[in-house]
């Protein structure tokens, strides 16, 4: 399986901001992954999280 990683495009980001961007990106892999429920945050760029960058491995 390969599975996306996610980076952020400028790393010195408050850290209230970039624990808020791990819980969700956490989350929602949790939720695809374990429970098996859609989780739109994976599939792609977010507008919520423009600050995120999506690379393939």
């Amino acid at each position: 399986m390969r599975i996306p990683v996610h980076r952020l495009r400028d790393p010195r980001r408050p850290g209230a901001r970039c624990a808020e961007i791990t819980r969700a990106y956490v989350a929602a892999f949790l939720d695809r992954t374990l429970r098996h429920r859609p989780a739109p945050l994976m599939n792609g760029p977010s507008a919520a999280y423009p600050d995120v960058v999506r690379q393939s491995r």
